[in-house]
């Protein structure tokens, strides 16, 4: 692409900021729907949304430091674009959440304020990349953690649900087993 090309584009560094920023969130939400296609347990929906969420940051790193380094650095309504898309993506997971709760999988929890700490678990692995990158992989990371965070608001049932779905993916790839 050459330069006079890139003109006809972006007129100043925020269109490149907010471009690279939207990317992003663009990418949870090309991404969630694909792992969700086909799937209908409400555990395994969860479970997918989750880890395609935590892929899209381990793919985009640097992308998601950005996000949160320069996003104040935007005018008002392009910030107001960028909390909706966050929105948009989030209600993708938040869906699966309030799934699993109606499936009694999951206790009834403030489903927004769970979300949240599913998103912001997820984007630590790229604020704390430098400390986890070394010693863990995306998906034992996302493993982990699900079990940390689940442990507390999954129901019986739930739990039974969440083992056979660690077993069919375990089944599904023996290289891959989770904690």
């Amino acid at each position: 692409v050459s330069v006079g090309l890139i003109y006809q584009y972006v007129s100043d560094k925020e269109d490149v900021l907010f471009l690279a920023l939207t990317e992003v969130l663009d990418s949870y939400l090309r991404e969630i729907p694909r792992a969700l296609a086909g799937l209908t347990d409400p555990m395994a929906r969860f479970n997918a949304a989750v880890r395609a969420y935590g892929h899209v940051i381990d793919e985009r790193i640097e992308a998601t430091l950005l996000v949160y380094r320069e996003t104040k650095s935007l005018r008002r309504e392009r910030r107001d674009l960028i909390k909706q898309k966050e929105a948009d993506s989030n209600r993708l997971i938040s869906d699966c959440v309030e799934h699993c709760v109606r499936e009694g999988l999951f206790e009834d929890i403030d489903v927004e304020l769970f979300t949240y700490q599913i998103v912001m678990f997820c984007h630590a692995w790229a604020l704390k990349s430098w400390h986890f990158k070394s010693r863990l992989g995306i998906d034992e990371y996302l493993d982990r953690g699900l079990k940390l965070m689940l442990n507390p608001v999954v129901t019986t049932r739930g739990k039974n649900a969440y083992g056979r779905m660690l077993e069919a993916r375990t089944a599904a790839a023996p290289d891959s087993q989770p904690d």
